[in-house]
């Protein structure tokens, strides 16, 4: 197929950056501009993807009525990432509302790489 020929080798997943593009477009103008920087935003639109996959992967017996504990009974870690998910939801609410979309994809990209794969997921593989 030509189209995948006439891409770029760092534009393999083009679906996932043309989809960024078109849904955060004012955080890729001001931090995008240009061809080599597509291969950060793949990478990006890859880490979130995995960090989902992961996530997903570790909720596939999980059953409300066994599983379910209440919040004082939960660790001081997952208390601290339920409060942090409470803040970024608010957050990224009154972002929504205000149609600051590069905020939403900053903050979501913060999220996703340096309080949930980076931070919570190394400390709790340990479990």
């Amino acid at each position: 197929m030509c189209f995948q020929k006439c891409l770029p080798k760092y534009t393999k997943n083009y679906f996932d950056i043309s989809f960024l593009k078109h849904t955060f477009p004012e955080y890729l103008f001001n931090t995008f501009n240009s061809v080599p920087d597509s291969h950060i935003l793949n990478t990006l639109s890859l880490q979130i993807r995995n960090t989902a996959r992961y996530l997903l992967g570790n909720l596939f017996d999980f059953d409300a009525t066994t599983d379910l504990q209440p919040h004082s009974d939960l660790l001081p870690l997952d208390q601290y990432l339920l409060h942090y998910l409470f803040q970024y939801g608010e957050e990224i609410t009154q972002a929504y509302e205000k149609y600051q979309f590069d905020q939403v994809t900053q903050k979501s990209i913060d999220l996703v790489n340096n309080k949930i794969s980076a931070f919570y997921f190394d400390t709790v593989k340990d479990r």
